[in-house]
């Protein structure tokens, strides 16, 4: 079902014509008084409206003509795109031809130039890989919105691998039958994502970077020492932090100098803030500092005794930590900690209101 049409030289796009303008069209064609010819194949074309309202063009005769009948979903998906392209001043050409290719939408801005390519029917890796170079040839940028995502190209889960060079957005359409698209992270209807497309909301990154703020919950266990038996407390985290597009980040002990996130400086400050208060004041813990590990024969930063200051190893604290942090009867503490912004390799389509991308410094 084509959008686009040549009429008396120039062209036509359907779903630009109101409906008075699309009726007076119609009542010329039928007069004879207007030629339809379609850009694919040069040949004449006519005119109807679906039965979903939507104005398009069709072919008279298909002799010679390559052109392939779309879904109502594929055409739907054309049109969402051109609205968005309009929104913010692009000019959008539906089935533009150029060299040896054809793009479902080409969107224009000056020099730069976007095929919109719109795939619910299953394409081969190479294929989309050769169309993808086809569009690198002519200086065009191309973005894919696939509903079945090349097992090469995607992950067990089906999410597409995130790709600067080769960008491909799962498409799927809503059970109240709304184009979407997956970001994994967000689900943005295809207008709202191309729109964020042009309003740069929508950024590849080859990082995760965590935001500056981030609420924590703190729970309080009691435990004895090793070494003098005395019950005391210590305490351990969420380990994990929200990204700035709101994925979570683990936060290993290399990714700071110090080690652990419960060894981090906020977190013991803010401890021992809510250790002066009446919720936290009986809480017992000892200081966090350099120690020296037998075991680990060096000093390293480490929880000890409130008694006698011996060392609790890594080890068993991390083995105390897994025991109690699914127990929703510990003492908790909800807090905001600022930090700085941790990092770890991830590439992904980052996608951001603010245009906060976790790629930024």
């Amino acid at each position: 079902m084509p959008l686009r049409a040549i009429i008396d030289n120039l062209e036509v796009i359907s779903v630009d014509l109101s409906s008075e303008e699309w009726t007076e069209l119609k009542a010329l064609k039928r007069n004879s008084s207007k030629t339809i010819i379609l850009p694919c194949c040069n040949q004449e074309g006519n005119m109807r409206t679906s039965k979903l309202g939507l104005n398009h063009f069709y072919h008279r005769v298909t002799d010679g003509c390559n052109y392939k009948a779309e879904s109502p979903q594929h055409l739907k998906s054309k049109m969402e795109i051109i609205k968005a392209c309009k929104k913010n001043n692009w000019k959008a050409i539906p089935e533009f031809a150029e060299k040896d290719w054809i793009a479902d939408v080409l969107a224009c801005n000056d020099d730069r130039r976007i095929a919109f390519e719109v795939q619910w029917s299953k394409q081969t890796t190479d294929e989309t890989q050769r169309r993808q170079e086809r569009y690198k040839d002519s200086n065009v940028k191309g973005c894919w919105f696939m509903k079945t995502i090349p097992k090469e190209l995607r992950y067990w889960d089906r999410h597409p691998k995130p790709s600067q060079e080769l960008p491909i957005f799962r498409i799927y359409e809503s059970d109240n039958k709304v184009l979407m698209v997956d970001l994994e992270l967000v689900q943005l209807t295809l207008l709202e994502f191309v729109d964020s497309l042009f309003n740069g909301k929508v950024k590849f990154c080859e990082v995760h970077s965590t935001q500056p703020r981030q609420s924590m919950s703190i729970k309080f266990y009691e435990k004895s020492c090793w070494k003098c038996h005395k019950e005391q407390h210590s305490y351990n985290i969420d380990r994990g932090l929200i990204t700035k597009c709101g994925d979570e980040l683990h936060v290993d002990s290399d990714l700071w100098d110090g080690g652990s996130l419960e060894k981090h400086p906020s977190i013991i400050e803010a401890i021992k803030n809510f250790q002066k208060t009446e919720r936290g004041k009986h809480l017992k813990i000892g200081e966090v500092k350099g120690r020296y590990s037998k075991t680990a024969n060096e000093t390293y930063l480490s929880f000890g005794c409130y008694y006698c200051d011996a060392i609790f190893g890594d080890w068993f604290r991390m083995e105390e930590s897994l025991e109690t942090q699914y127990d929703d009867n510990l003492l908790t503490f909800e807090t905001v900690i600022e930090l700085e912004s941790f990092k770890d390799d991830h590439e992904h389509w980052c996608y951001s209101e603010s245009k906060d991308f976790c790629g930024d410094k």
